[in-house]
């Protein structure tokens, strides 16, 4: 037995949050200019930019969604196009790979939104 119970012979495993986050992809062969905004709890914007994507080009926010709660994503293609979505995220995830939103341009030039990994 060890005096403050733990094996100094184990290793030690860090665990580090992750929170969600959110892809924004352009498949088409032209750039896009997209306006993306999440808020809140309908309250609070967490974030907000206007983006021009090169064609076949992605991007990565990360921890966009770092709290449970209601989220509502509203994305807008070339000012024209607008879908918006509400997910409630029930827990944070834990890890590497976990859920998201993944925001689209296919390369007929459509808007699209999916739900990604682990939900």
């Amino acid at each position: 037995m060890y005096p403050d119970g733990v094996d100094p012979n184990v290793p030690k495993c860090y665990v580090s949050t992750h929170p969600a986050d959110l892809e924004l992809i352009n498949d088409g062969g032209e750039s896009q200019n997209l306006s993306i905004e999440v808020v809140f709890e309908d309250a609070e914007t967490v974030y907000a930019d206007d983006l021009s994507l090169a064609p076949r080009d992605t991007t990565v926010e990360e921890d966009v969604f770092d709290r449970s709660g209601k989220y509502t994503i509203r994305a807008t293609l070339s000012g024209s196009e607008t879908i918006v979505e509400t997910w409630t995220l029930q827990e944070r995830y834990v890890g590497e790979g976990g859920p998201g939103w993944i925001i689209g341009i296919s390369e007929s030039g459509e808007l699209s939104s999916n739900r990604a990994g682990h939900m």
